[in-house]
């Protein structure tokens, strides 16, 4: 039988186990930002966010200009962004 205390504490597991894989791919953003590693782990959660769609929106920008024959002067940008 399926009591309450058995559904709380499933909920109380997914949620950590969501919040886990969060805070794991936060962390996989982190170490892509082209920055010294002591500014990377002082940037909070939403810094850190706001600072990735930034060199998103850049790389974007960036590489519209190579498509339309402009010469693109961050090619390290780039390089650091989008490296495997």
């Amino acid at each position: 039988m399926f009591n309450r205390i058995d559904a709380s504490k499933s909920t109380k597991g997914a949620s950590k186990l969501r919040r886990d894989l969060i805070n794991a791919e936060i962390a996989n953003l982190r170490d892509l930002l082209p920055l010294p590693p002591s500014t990377r782990q002082r940037l909070s959660q939403l810094q850190l966010m706001a600072l990735v769609c930034v060199f998103l929106r850049k790389a974007n920008y960036f590489q519209q200009g190579i498509v339309n024959g402009r010469a693109c002067p961050l090619e390290p940008l780039k390089a650091c962004i989008f490296r495997s």
